[in-house]
């Protein structure tokens, strides 16, 4: 019998606000600066996805999109994409240390869980880790709604291999870079649409 966190890649999305969730942990200094970005498409999914792939598989290209193996490009093209279709994308962050990666991730995906209730998300898709992570985010989500009668959007996790996750990708990886100081042309671009809360927890 399959697990309610298995990956879902290609299921239907209930609803018309769908959010996607991805992370980023980047280390500086002694600290790693753990991102958890959330991207709310509004747009038909087929018509962006049709975007990113137009955007990234070029001539032989199969492997999905992972902005760490990304160059200028293929980054810049993606996050023009989330900037050209307008999505809201809420982004919390933490410096902690390497064994605290858990928590935050625990953490700023509740605190993330209310904000996008509040923004309708009718489902929320998260990107696939392993099955104790996985297992982790499902146990986040019912603890955190239990008090409101359970958690208000449907939600499962999904991989790369999905092209809607590397909306979650690019802007946790923009932020990431621009929070460790490597870049920040990326973070300005999407903070230009208006669209973009950061915020620390």
């Amino acid at each position: 019998m399959n697990s309610p966190t298995d990956p879902r890649d290609g299921a239907p999305f209930v609803g018309d606000i769908i959010a996607v969730v991805d992370e980023s942990g980047a280390p500086s200094g002694g600290a790693v600066g753990f991102v958890l970005a959330a991207a709310v498409v509004f747009a038909p999914i087929a018509d962006i996805e049709l975007a990113l792939t137009t955007a990234v598989f070029t001539t032989g290209r199969k492997r999905p999109f992972h902005w760490l193996h990304e160059g200028v490009e293929k980054r810049s093209a993606v996050i023009e994409i989330v900037c050209e279709h307008g999505m809201a994308m809420h982004v919390r962050y933490r410096w902690c240390g390497r064994k605290g990666q858990a928590s935050a991730r625990r953490d700023l995906l509740a605190t993330t869980s209310e904000l996008l209730t509040n923004e309708g998300v009718t489902h929320l898709a998260i990107e696939h880790g392993d099955h104790s992570t996985n297992q982790r985010d499902h146990r986040t989500l019912l603890d955190r709604h239990q008090l409101k009668g359970g958690v208000p959007f449907e939600y499962d996790w999904r991989s790369k291999a999905q092209p809607v996750m590397w909306l979650g990708d690019a802007v946790a990886g923009a932020v990431s870079e621009h929070l460790t100081n490597k870049a920040s042309m990326w973070y300005e671009r999407l903070n230009s649409t208006g669209l973009l809360t950061l915020e620390s927890l």
